[in-house]
């Protein structure tokens, strides 16, 4: 684990710490059930973020949260993605619930999650999905966490960075009572912040055949999806480049389009 994400990840277990697992259950005792993820021959998951370690604060986009989302729904993304870690990504759950309330598709919770609570916390919130980042827990716990997610109506993002954290992701499926996973390849370095496209292709062998592949970061415009797609994958996750477009509905259609050709 590299000392940014250590650093993320022991906030995160400061901010769990706080949360009470019996009044979390309680609360979601009459909770509706989220949209489900609903699939295509390609899809985006698309981001709201309003800052990132890597380019800092994003554009003045990011205090218009309703107007992106609904955006992102219009233009056809699949899910929708919401930060919610507070300190290098200035989100809130308070941003997640928001979006949940104008979309008609799944909101992703994205976040350093390390706690069982924070599954049911991201539920509460409203979200239909939350990302699990193989890099913060071993093969037991993500098994755990696996099937939580399904109990609660979650799908589930599992992100690797490198081929060992995949070979976790896929020991921990073999084991889980899973609902909806997809596997996510994750080319940022989080050491230097910098961006390992060759990730994708160098992680392809160790692709499943029975499962979603998802390629997150460095995804700027139609070209690199097409990259993408010729590569195996099946989705993108997109935050940076359509936060920071001029148009995101537009680009979010050129890259669905380049995603979806023969």
């Amino acid at each position: 684990m590299t000392e940014l994400l250590h650093t993320f990840a022991e906030r995160s277990r400061e901010r769990a710490a706080k949360l009470d697992l019996q009044d979390l259950r309680a609360r979601l005792a009459d909770r509706p059930a989220p949209p489900p993820l609903q699939r295509d021959t390609f899809d985006v998951i698309a981001e709201f973020k309003r800052a990132s370690p890597s380019k800092g604060p994003l554009n003045a986009r990011a205090d218009g949260l309703e107007d992106a989302v609904a955006r992102y729904t219009e233009a056809g993304a699949a899910a929708i993605s919401v930060l919610t870690e507070p300190t290098a990504f200035g989100g809130s759950l308070s941003d997640l619930t928001r979006a949940a309330a104008c979309t008609d598709r799944p909101v992703l919770r994205k976040d350093f999650i390390v706690d069982d609570r924070q599954l049911l916390e991201a539920r509460l919130a409203g979200a239909g999905g939350v990302l699990l980042m193989a890099a913060l827990c071993d093969a037991d716990t993500l098994t755990r966490q696996l099937s939580l997610a399904r109990e609660l109506g979650l799908f589930v993002l599992a992100e690797a960075h490198d081929a060992a954290q995949l070979d976790r992701i896929h020991a921990a499926l073999d084991r889980a009572d899973r609902g909806t996973v997809l596997v996510g390849v994750n080319v940022r370095n989080f050491a230097t912040l910098g961006l390992e496209r060759k990730r994708l292709w160098t992680l392809r062998p160790l692709h499943r055949d029975d499962e979603i592949y998802v390629a997150e970061s460095g995804m700027h415009q139609a070209a690199d999806i097409g990259v993408a797609r010729a590569a195996g994958y099946r989705m993108a996750l997109v935050g940076t480049a359509l936060m920071q477009a001029a148009d995101p509905a537009r680009l979010l259609g050129e890259m669905l389009a380049a995603g979806r050709q023969p």
